[in-house]
């Protein structure tokens, strides 16, 4: 479960940075030529100082790299990192390719299309019936008779949602999971 929770810290830090409208715009501008540092702040409409903390975020990920050349710090974006950004961004292989994939009716494709981002839950439904079908596609991502520790259940459910321990205990709660002595199992 240690590698699952860094890379949920990873995740969210790359969400933090990223999610900003100057430094994707950067990232932009970046993706066509270097620039100065003058040159960005001018294009962005910020003060130099402002542009350098953006930078400095973008850095923190490796995207962007500065070189100081004479008086000018001189910005360019770094595409090898980027792309070892997006392979880790990515499903990985054996992984569902699309929530679609396994629903089983046109109502839950719906809830799970509006509560998902990709292969993430964003936020655990408040209605009941939505919070149902969301437990239930959880329960189908364990394979029926197959036994599972503790921690093989909590990196199955953190794969999707930061929260094992709701998960574990709801889908046991709704008998949808089987427990005993700390190994689980799913009998339908």
């Amino acid at each position: 479960m240690q590698a699952s929770q860094e890379n949920i810290l990873f995740l969210r830090s790359v969400v933090d940075i990223l999610a900003n409208k100057y430094r994707l715009r950067l990232l932009g501008l970046l993706s066509i030529q270097p620039y100065s540092l003058s040159d960005l702040a001018v294009l962005l409409a910020l003060k130099p100082s402002l542009v350098l903390r953006h930078v400095r975020k973008l850095q923190e990920l490796e995207l962007v790299e500065v070189q100081l050349e004479g008086k000018t710090y001189s910005c360019k974006l770094n595409e090898s990192a980027l792309k070892v950004l997006q392979k880790a961004l990515q499903p990985s292989a054996g992984k569902v390719a699309s929530i679609d994939d396994l629903a089983v009716g046109e109502e839950e494709r719906e809830v799970l299309a509006k509560f998902f981002v990709g292969q993430r839950l964003t936020t655990i439904p408040a209605g009941r019936k939505n919070l149902e079908i969301i437990v239930r596609w959880f329960a189908r991502r364990f394979e029926v008779g197959v036994h599972y520790r503790e921690d093989e259940v909590n990196k199955i459910i953190t794969q999707h949602y930061h929260d094992a321990a709701f998960f574990r205990k709801d889908m046991v709660g709704r008998g949808l999971l089987r427990r005993e002595h700390g190994v689980y199992w799913r009998e339908e």
